[in-house]
Parts: C-alpha cells; structure tokens; sequence
C-alpha cells in the first residue's frame, strides 16, 4: 500500500470519530414514503379493530385462550422430564374440561381416590 492511501484511510477513519473517541452516527434524512404509509395503515388497523362485531370478538378470544394455552404447555414441556409430561398433559386436559363442565367434581374424586 502506498504512504498516499495509507494516510488517505487512517484520515477517513479518524473523519468517522468524533471528539470523545465514538463513532459517529448518521443523523436520520427524515422520513420514507413507506414509513408513513406504514403509520397511515396502523390508524386504520385500529379503526378497523373497532367495528368487530361480537360474534367475531368471542372467536378471537377463543382463539386467543387456546393459543396462550398451547404457548404455556409447549414452555413447561421444555423443563420436563417424560414421564412427566404426560401427569402435566392429564393435569391440562382435566382442568379445561372441567372448566368448561365436561367433567363434574364427584367423577373427577373417584378416578383421583379410587
């Protein structure tokens, strides 16, 4: 490398660092065509999420319930052993069908106790 290009890279590294020693950043033009049209569509996902009737909200937190649910086992699954996993997977299936009154609370005692 010549002493010309040498000189010519350690002084634009040095243009690149400011007084305290960091790096300069370059400071933001403004914004995108794509960026407001990106918050244009998010005020109208929000307007949109208003006129939901109710029919649609009780599948969407039906969906929901069933989601987190899934997450929830899919995480504690991790951190179990095997055999384990089947008493957790009897633990969730018997408390959502009580839940929803599949199962009645004599029956339940009488498979638990004998």
């Amino acid at each position: 490398m010549s002493r010309n290009k040498k000189n010519q890279s350690i002084e634009d590294a040095a243009e690149q660092v400011d007084d305290n020693g960091e790096e300069k950043t370059p400071e933001p033009q403004g914004k995108d065509e794509d960026e407001e049209a990106g918050e244009e569509g998010s005020s109208q996902h929000s307007t949109s999420l208003m006129r939901v009737d109710s029919g649609d909200i009780d599948d969407l937190v039906r969906e929901l319930i069933n989601k987190i649910t899934e997450n929830l086992y899919v995480n504690v699954c991790r951190g179990l052993f095997e055999s384990h996993k089947i008493i957790y997977s009897f633990m969730i299936c018997t408390s959502i069908q009580k839940n929803i009154g599949l199962i009645d609370e004599t029956s339940f005692n009488l498979l638990l106790r004998g």
